[in-house]
């Protein structure tokens, strides 16, 4: 017995054989035409069935019957492309210099998930099921990756797919047919006493008073390099990789400013570039560090991102140890930024590469620049 399934407007003939479901595309979005393959499918599984065909070894029972019984043969075609071998053939084939440390490890980690939740199977047969399986494996870990990183996950696969497989062998499933667990989204950020409160240490900011008093606490404890760096995070809102990618020539300590090096603003680029302020704090402990720092490094620190993140988390302790993560800074950075009342699109220019959901994070906790709009119009 067959059947037609249709799907997006296209046809595909489905039928069984040996007590197992086959799907095979009829490339036709025709009923007429698809009516049509359809009787000569049926016909061609009856004469099987009467021993009038004989299927031979070694074929393709889909093409066979799709053909009247004339072709399908397995070692005429070329191998399938498997799953794994086409997640492994991109961290191969891509260089990591087009890709900022970051988001390679995050490639990597993505396309871990990705093998170790789905079975290596042919690419054709990844559908909308197997995705959904997937989400429901991913959600359920002990790790609870929200919705957005599942969705990441998925759109990583499908960046890798559309690299290497032709619409003309299989199509990705479709995104909006997908079901993601719902997240709670990221809160808002606070101030301390509200942190202290709600438990949640992951949205604090530091006012510019609490920035000055940690960079106290900080100064002389760990590393030598690891206090005017934190300096230049707290009064830049500049990102860990960029604080580690720094060298001297970017800066200018006359001018009082930096030229940050970012890689996340434009995927096309290896590298672009954008220009923020030194305060007068930061202008001075980045001259007395630039004048004792190892000259045999090329950058101003030396030190890599992951060593960074070690030695602040290994020196912020006691009170200061919801302040051991150099994002928080960045965002302490802005937010008082926000406070203080400066223009978005200023706030923009120094953060580099602003979301609207980064936005929303710390917009309400500039002037009510939108009430006095609206008391202006509607008293």
């Amino acid at each position: 017995m067959a059947w037609l399934e249709k799907r997006q407007d296209a046809y595909s003939l489905s039928f069984r054989w040996q007590g197992k479901k086959y799907k095979a595309s009829l490339g036709t979005m025709s009923d007429t035409q698809a009516q049509r393959q359809l009787a000569m499918a049926e016909q061609t599984l009856a004469d099987i069935k009467r021993g009038r065909l004989i299927v031979p070894d070694k074929v393709d029972i889909g093409l066979f019957v799709l053909s009247d019984g004339r072709a399908g043969k397995i070692e005429d075609r070329p191998p399938e492309l498997m799953l794994h071998a086409m997640l492994d053939a991109m961290l191969a084939d891509t260089p990591t210099s087009a890709w900022a440390e970051t988001s390679w490890r995050t490639l990597e980690l993505h396309v871990r998930n990705l093998k170790r939740c789905i079975t290596n199977v042919p690419i054709t047969a990844v559908d909308r099921g197997v995705l959904q399986k997937y989400i429901g494996t991913r959600s359920k870990e002990d790790t609870h990756p929200e919705g957005p990183t599942i969705r990441k996950e998925i759109e990583t696969l499908r960046a890798i797919w559309n690299r290497y497989v032709s619409k003309k062998t299989a199509e990705f499933p479709r995104m909006k047919l997908l079901d993601f667990p719902k997240s709670e989204g990221k809160p808002w950020f606070q101030c301390w006493e509200k942190c202290e409160e709600s438990g949640c240490w992951d949205s604090l900011y530091l006012s510019v008073s609490e920035t000055a008093e940690f960079l106290k606490y900080m100064e002389g404890r760990g590393p030598d390099w690891l206090h005017p760096m934190l300096v230049l995070a707290c009064h830049t809102g500049a990102r860990r990789s960029e604080l580690c990618r720094a060298l001297p020539q970017d800066v200018d300590l006359e001018g009082q400013w930096w030229v940050v090096r970012e890689k996340k603003r434009d995927k096309s680029k290896k590298e672009t570039r954008r220009k923020v302020d030194l305060s007068n704090t930061a202008t001075a402990v980045l001259k007395a560090w630039i004048d004792k720092r190892d000259k045999t490094s090329p950058t101003i620190f030396g030190i890599e991102p992951i060593t960074a993140s070690h030695r602040l988390t290994d020196h912020a302790k006691g009170k200061w140890q919801p302040c051991g993560k150099w994002h928080m800074h960045r965002h302490s950075f802005a937010s008082n930024l926000a406070i203080a009342g400066v223009d978005q699109r200023i706030i923009d220019s120094y953060m580099g590469h602003m979301t609207p959901e980064m936005r929303e994070r710390y917009q309400h906790l500039a002037p009510s620049s939108k009430r006095a709009a609206l008391t202006a119009v509607y008293a």
